[in-house]
C-alpha cells in the first residue's frame, strides 16, 4: 500500500490543529520518514501500526474535545448566571448615578481635622462602627461626606454611598437608600450577595411595599442567614443628609440594626441634629458622634473665600483683578460674619460674583455680623439676595 507525502502531510496538519506539536511528533516519530522521493512504501504491518496510532490520536482528540466542550458550556452557564444575577441586583439601584455621588467635596486644605479623624476611625478596628457627623444646616457636612467617600474609595474601603436630597423623590426615598446599601454590601461580600439573591428572587419580593418588609428582604434576612466574617475586613458605607430622607427616624433605626447584625460593616452618617434621628442612634452603643458646627472654621472659611474668588476671576469675565483685590481685603470680615456656615459664604460669594453693585452689596452683607442666630442670619442673607434681584 502506498501513501503519498501530500497525504501524510494532510493527516499531520489535520491532527496538529487538535493536538500539541509534541503529541504530533509522538504519533509520527517512529512511523513516518519523510523522504525526498515523491512516494515511499509502507508494508502491511507498518500501515496497521500507523492506522492504530491515528485511531488512538482520534480517540484522544475526541475525548479532549468533549471535555473542553463540557467545560466551555459550564463556563458559559456560569457567565450567564452571573450576568442574570447582576441584572437582578441592579434593579435595586436607581437609574440616576448621582444618587451615589454628586456633592462638591471640600476645598483642598480645609476641614483637615475632621477628615483626619474620619480616616483614622475608618482605618483602625474599634468597637464603635457608626460615626454620626451632625450639625446645623450649611456647616459643610455634605462636603465632608463627599471628601471622605472619595478618599475611602481610593483606599479600597468604600462599599458605596447615598446622598439624600429633600427635593428629589429618588434621593429622599427610604427604600432607595436601603436598596443602595444592600446592593453595595453585596458587591463587597460574596456570602451576603448569595443570600440577597435568594431573598430578592422570592416571589413575594415583587409585591413588598412597606419599609420594614423591604428591609427584611434586602438586609434583615440576608444578614441573619449569612455567616459572619472578621471585623478587620470592614467595608464602609456613607449616608449623607439623613434628615432629608422621608421617615428619617425609621431609616436611622434600620441603620442601627445593620450595625448590630453585621460586624464587617461600618457606617458614616451625616445629618442635622434632629430628635427622631438622635433617639434611634443613641440606642446604639458604642458609637462615635461629632458636632461639626462646633469646629473652629474661620481659617477654613478664609481659604474657601480666597479659593472661590480666585477661581471666579479666572473663569468669570465680570470679575476683574481689581475687583478680586478689593474683595480679598474683606477676607477676615467675611469669615467672621459667616458664623461658621459654609452655605452662607457660598451664597454670599455667588451673589457678589454676579453683582454689578459690589460695594453696596458687600456693605449690606457685612452688616449681618450683628445677627447671632443661625436661622436669622440665613434669613437676612436671603432677603439681601431678593433685594439685589429687584
Amino acid at each position: 500500500m502506498s501513501l503519498t507525502i501530500e497525504t501524510l502531510e494532510y493527516i499531520a496538519k489535520y491532527y496538529r490543529k487538535k493536538l500539541s506539536k509534541c503529541t504530533v511528533r509522538d504519533v509520527f516519530r517512529d512511523c513516518l520518514m519523510i523522504r525526498k522521493s515523491e512516494y515511499f512504501v509502507l508494508n502491511a504491518d507498518e500501515v496497521k501500526a500507523l492506522t492504530e496510532k491515528l485511531r488512538q490520536c482520534e480517540n484522544r482528540v475526541s475525548s479532549a474535545f468533549q471535555v473542553e466542550t463540557h467545560e466551555f458550556l459550564k463556563e458559559q452557564s456560569r457567565e450567564q448566571k452571573a450576568n442574570a444575577d447582576e441584572a437582578k441586583l441592579r434593579q435595586l439601584l436607581s437609574a440616576n448615578d448621582s444618587l451615589q455621588y454628586g456633592k462638591a467635596s471640600c476645598v483642598p486644605g480645609t476641614r483637615v481635622s475632621i477628615l483626619t479623624t474620619l480616616e483614622t476611625w475608618a482605618l483602625v478596628a474599634q468597637p464603635a462602627r457608626l460615626f454620626w457627623l451632625y450639625g446645623a444646616a450649611g456647616c459643610g457636612k455634605s462636603a465632608v461626606a463627599a471628601s471622605i467617600a472619595q478618599e475611602l474609595e481610593k483606599k479600597g474601603l468604600l462599599a458605596g454611598a447615598f446622598f439624600c436630597k429633600r427635593d428629589d423623590d429618588e434621593r429622599r426615598s427610604p427604600q432607595r437608600l436601603v436598596a443602595h446599601l444592600a446592593f453595595y454590601l453585596a458587591r463587597a461580600n460574596a456570602t451576603f450577595r448569595e443570600e440577597l439573591l435568594t431573598s430578592v428572587n422570592h416571589p413575594n419580593f415583587s409585591v413588598v411595599k412597606d419599609l420594614n418588609s423591604y428591609f427584611d428582604f434586602v438586609l434583615g434576612k440576608p444578614l441573619l442567614k449569612m455567616s459572619d466574617i472578621a471585623s478587620d475586613a470592614s467595608v464602609i458605607f456613607v449616608v449623607d443628609a439623613l434628615d432629608e430622607c422621608i421617615n428619617s427616624g425609621d431609616v436611622a433605626r434600620i441603620l442601627v440594626q445593620v450595625i448590630a447584625q453585621a460586624s464587617w460593616v461600618k457606617l458614616i452618617v451625616t445629618s442635622r441634629d434632629e430628635m427622631p434621628i438622635r433617639v434611634e442612634l443613641e440606642n446604639l452603643r458604642p458609637r462615635t458622634s461629632y458636632n461639626l458646627f462646633e469646629d473652629e472654621t474661620e481659617g477654613d472659611l478664609r481659604l474657601y473665600f480666597r479659593h472661590r474668588l480666585e477661581h471666579a476671576e479666572r473663569e468669570n469675565r465680570e470679575l476683574k483683578r481689581g475687583d478680586l483685590n478689593y474683595l480679598l481685603k474683606h477676607e477676615d470680615a467675611f469669615a467672621t460674619v459667616s458664623g461658621g456656615l459654609f452655605i452662607w459664604m457660598y451664597t454670599a460669594l455667588t451673589l457678589i460674583i454676579w453683582s454689578v453693585k459690589r460695594d453696596k452689596l458687600v456693605g449690606n452683607l457685612l452688616s449681618h455680623s450683628a445677627i447671632d442666630r443661625v436661622v436669622d442670619r440665613m434669613a437676612s442673607l436671603y432677603l439681601t439676595v431678593l433685594d439685589n434681584a429687584c
